[in-house]
């Protein structure tokens, strides 16, 4: 799985931000072509700044249900203090999403029309809500938003259009 096109500078300057974005967008339109029933139970997304340690990822996801939403990111240990060898992930932009948070990022989400009744799923309701409130939203995701994108698809748009937040 690639996430697009390759870069004109390969060894230079990139935006960081726009990675994780990116990834979450291609891997979930990637998956809702090929059905959500093939979603892992895990899914880590990892930049070149990240260390994890697989033994101990693996034990630790051993003890979550892959079908509560739920997202990891930044310093996680095992428990704390601890060795720097047993870090399941550490540092970076990396994070981890269980199935459920996926296929709650890769569902679309209609806020504008009446195929879906938002009312009925607290999910696309909290994101209608979010998206129609402009004062809340510091970063005006609402410019990228079409009705019947996911919550995935924006991730992409506003990655890839909105500039470069940080680089590195």
């Amino acid at each position: 799985l690639t996430l697009g096109k390759a870069k004109t500078n390969p060894m230079g300057w990139h935006c960081g931000h726009a990675r994780p974005g990116t990834g979450i967008g291609v891997l979930g339109r990637w998956y809702r072509r090929h059905s959500q029933s093939s979603l892992p139970d895990f899914i880590l997304f990892v930049d070149d700044d990240n260390l994890y340690n697989p033994y101990f990822l693996q034990q630790r996801l051993q003890t979550e249900d892959p079908s509560i939403p739920k997202v990891w990111a930044g310093c996680l240990k095992i428990d704390f203090p601890t060795p720097p060898h047993r870090f399941w992930l550490y540092g970076g932009g990396g994070s981890i999403w269980s199935r459920a948070s996926m296929e709650r990022a890769i569902q679309p989400i209609h806020c504008n029309s009446s195929s879906s009744a938002p009312e009925d799923d607290e999910f696309e309701k909290h994101v209608c809500h979010q998206l129609n409130h402009s004062n809340s939203l510091l970063l005006q995701e609402q410019k990228y938003w079409r009705d019947g994108m996911s919550v995935s698809d924006l991730m992409y748009e506003f990655a890839n259009r909105n500039g470069c937040i940080y680089s590195d």
